[in-house]
């Protein structure tokens, strides 16, 4: 889902976008693997897990092969 956010007058705009996507965990200790591009220019990432949203971080990023681990915290 994309979403665009239009502030101030027309020369000014300001957009937001929102994606989603599926992951799995890889490691009790908070890993998540997912696809590399979901988190491919995130500003903020987040982990929707058993009704619980946590805060998550990029550990590596493989784009060739789409890959990318989080970690989540919390």
């Amino acid at each position: 889902m994309r979403t665009y956010n239009v502030s101030g007058n027309s020369n000014q705009v300001v957009s937001e976008e929102e994606s989603s996507g599926t992951g799995f965990v890889v490691a009790a200790d908070g890993l998540v693997g997912t696809c590399a591009h979901v988190v491919e220019g995130a500003k903020r990432i987040e982990v929707h897990l058993g009704g619980q949203i946590y805060p998550a971080t990029v550990v590596a990023v493989e784009p060739r092969s789409d890959v990318a681990l989080i970690k989540i915290t919390g």
